[in-house]
């Protein structure tokens, strides 16, 4: 049975073997809750190494399916996507986010994804640059010579005031403390929940809502956040100005095909949506672009090499970012590292068959963008930090979905180019005036839960650069 593992073989063949995917059995149900509790990335590579490709396990009611080939991947966020819908832990994100893109689905996201696709398109993004790198210069003005600091913490801060700036105007001003603190609580809050796997099993999900067991703190700090989002979407009601280019502006002067416009609530969901989106992950991709770098000076020196050709000592612009290569292939191979969503879930919505084995409608697909982004049948040396596979040709013979940190198909992260564009901007500027290493005695532990957050922070020491 071993060159399962390395074969793919017909469906025919797979259906004549098995009428399941192989898998851990019933009776080490205990090993496998010890094993997703432990490090589910870790999980993933034993059950992959040891099944293949597709890999069948239970939690107690609940069929849950590995996938980690491309092609595979590629029937469950494209071709076959009308068969399936957000999983079920992403499902509970709406208790705090609502109905935005990320939660909803049918006809109701279909009407959201078409109303706010033109805010997000590359013209309109251009326009945010000049913002992203005056926050970014701005910050870089706060660092002295020899100093440690947590950069995830430094970065969490920084991408707040870009996605303040960019999602309702630079007028949030004192609300923006506010904001971030709220944000960081309904983040932590929930990750607490869904720290445990408990979460699949139904009866405890009307345990979101009590306050000891539940989401407590965390519905207060969403109650904190609509009481600023609601204020700030009544003033651009109250006071329209045609000139205004932050996103809320934009959505509010939308109309959908048949002339509506969104609601208070649809902005509400968006717009906190956009929050959480725009300003946990990026914070994540740039703590982990710095570390690395930091890591592996050599590709730091080519990036600021590249800096000085490029700026000569001037600010970064959005016209610069054609020029900007090597700094583009850092981010692209530091979130194939460490990329900040490390899985993405599905849920079948009717039997469907992928990879040449069906799959009942209710169970549940686990992909696991972490694993998939370090097999070495797609990547060579694939632990390795290197930029510059990004530059050769071979990148762009890399199967459809051996690299997707965005997710992929219809419910591609809607805000993947703007993440992009600030990823450079704010990473170029910051390493323009400042050099980073790593402390001594600190290391990057990371936790895999809805996002991969490092334990502890991401603790360098930073200096000017002359």
């Amino acid at each position: 049975m071993q060159w399962l593992q390395n074969e793919r073989v017909s469906t025919l063949t797979r259906r004549m073997m098995s009428e399941r995917p192989p898998g851990p059995g019933w009776r080490a149900a205990m090993n496998v809750l010890e094993g997703l509790r432990r490090d589910p990335r870790v999980f993933v590579q034993e059950m992959t190494g040891r099944y293949g490709d597709v890999v069948h396990f239970r939690i107690g009611h609940q069929n849950l399916l590995i996938f980690i080939h491309p092609d595979d991947i590629e029937e469950i966020l494209l071709t076959k996507a009308k068969s399936f819908h957000k999983d079920r832990v992403t499902g509970l994100l709406r208790v705090g986010l609502g109905d935005g893109l990320l939660t909803s689905e049918g006809a109701h996201w279909k009407r959201q994804r078409r109303m706010v696709s033109p805010s997000m398109r590359k013209r309109q993004i251009a326009s945010y640059a000049q913002a992203m790198v005056a926050r970014a210069e701005a910050f870089a003005q706060t660092l002295g010579d020899d100093q440690q600091r947590d950069i995830h913490h430094d970065m969490m801060i920084l991408t707040l005031e870009i996605v303040t700036d960019t999602l309702f105007g630079a007028d949030i001003g004192a609300d923006a403390h506010q904001v971030g603190q709220s944000l960081e609580i309904m983040l932590e809050s929930f990750l607490h929940y869904t720290r445990t796997w408990r979460r699949l099993l139904p009866p405890w999900e009307v345990l979101l809502n009590h306050p000891v067991l539940g989401m407590g703190r965390g519905l207060e700090a969403r109650d904190a956040l609509d009481k600023v989002i609601y204020r700030l979407i009544d003033e651009r009601r109250a006071q329209p100005d045609a000139g205004r280019q932050d996103l809320v502006s934009l959505l509010l002067a939308v109309r959908d095909e048949d002339g509506s416009q969104m609601s208070n609530l649809q902005l509400r969901d968006e717009s906190l949506t956009m929050f959480m989106a725009g300003h946990e992950t990026t914070a994540l991709a740039l703590s982990y672009a710095l570390w690395l770098l930091a890591e592996h000076p050599e590709a730091m020196a080519r990036l600021q090499q590249e800096i000085d050709e490029v700026l000569k000592g001037r600010s970064a612009t959005f016209d610069d970012l054609k020029s900007l290569t090597w700094a583009h292939a850092v981010v692209r191979e530091s979130m194939r590292l460490v990329p900040p969503a490390w899985a993405v879930g599905r849920e079948a919505i009717e039997d469907v068959e992928i990879g040449g084995y069906l799959m009942p409608s209710k169970w549940q697909a686990l992909i696991p963008i972490w694993n998939v982004h370090r097999d070495p049948r797609w990547f060579d040396k694939p632990q390795d930090f290197a930029p510059q596979r990004w530059l050769e040709p071979k990148a762009q013979e890399l199967p459809r979905f051996a690299y997707f940190p965005f997710g992929g198909g219809p419910r591609t992260c809607i805000g993947n180019h703007f993440a992009i564009m600030e990823a450079v901007l704010v990473l170029v500027t910051l390493c323009q005036r400042a050099t980073f290493a790593q402390a001594e005695g600190h290391s990057l532990e990371l936790h895999p839960s809805v996002t991969l957050r490092p334990v502890g922070g991401v603790v360098m020491d930073v200096s000017r650069r002359a």
